[in-house]
């Protein structure tokens, strides 16, 4: 069996503009839990604040950004990603090797 091996990731969320500067918090903390939980470490975080975004999504016009970077083995990828999908908070994601 091969050992999976950590790699360096990038993470830009929007979460919703109705949710207060708390709720954002909560949500960026669940997360970074998420991460730290299966093995992986968090090297920065950046919080963008409040956006106007390209075109609407969801029908919001902007959205709380939110830039992550962190490390994690590549078998819990799928997983994160599944884990944002299903995020009511979260209205769009992306992860992205660095």
């Amino acid at each position: 069996m091969i050992a999976e091996r950590s790699r360096n990731y990038e993470l830009v969320m929007i979460i919703t503009p109705e949710s207060s500067d708390d709720q954002v918090d909560v949500t960026v903390d669940k997360v970074k839990s998420f991460i730290v939980d299966n093995g992986g470490e968090i090297a920065e975080q950046e919080n963008w604040g409040l956006r106007q975004m390209a075109y609407p999504i969801n029908h919001f016009q902007e959205g709380n950004y939110v830039r992550t970077t962190f490390s994690m083995d590549s078998s819990h990828l799928q997983e994160l990603n599944m884990t944002l999908n299903a995020s009511e908070e979260i209205i769009r994601h992306l992860v992205m090797k660095s």
